[in-house]
């Protein structure tokens, strides 16, 4: 009789389950990995890398991320993103001097998968060699692994540079003329 309660009981909870709440993008912080098979000349001998993403809680609202897009040629982008709406969002500081414009590049959670966004491409001429891009690289929500020693990350070159560049973009914004 227990078995049969035990049974029941399961079979009514499995669709609530189911029908949880969708992730959020607060709910993403963790390490992602996606085997990557490049072919070069050989296709009998393949290359195998794989594309990453991490992102890592840095203050209220904001993430820091890390991505690095391999192939042929690569893409590395790190920064500090907040988060606008249902988006996690990069902005590069705008330069005076600097011929490209400022890259804007944002994580959206869609139907599961993490989906990069560099709809102006200025993050691709910033970021990845002549052959990569940000285009069409997406990563399952579900295969987040834990980001493990945070403090060996936080404490990394990287992550250093990538506070240092987002407190400029702060100080930039508040210089900027309020918009009436």
């Amino acid at each position: 009789m227990r078995r049969i309660t035990i049974l029941s009981a399961f079979l009514w909870l499995a669709p609530a389950a189911a029908q949880a709440e969708p992730l959020t993008i607060q709910d993403l912080a963790g390490a992602y990995r996606v085997p990557v098979r490049v072919e070069f000349l050989h296709p009998e001998r393949p290359f195998r890398t794989e594309h990453v993403l991490e992102i890592i809680p840095y203050g209220q609202g904001s993430f820091y991320i890390n991505t690095q897009i391999n192939g042929h040629h690569a893409c590395t982008l790190s920064g500090i993103a907040e988060v606008e709406g249902s988006r996690l969002v990069y902005r590069s500081v705008p330069g005076e001097d600097d011929p490209w414009p400022a890259c804007t590049f944002s994580l959206r959670l869609h139907a599961g998968r993490i989906v990069f966004d560099d709809a102006e491409g200025a993050c691709r001429r910033l970021y990845c060699g002549v052959s990569a891009g940000f285009d069409n690289v997406s990563f399952d929500a579900r295969s987040r692994r834990p980001l493990g020693n945070l403090s060996r990350i936080r404490s990394s070159a990287g992550y250093g540079e990538a506070v240092a560049i987002y407190e400029r973009l702060l100080q930039w914004r508040a210089i900027q003329p309020k918009q009436p």
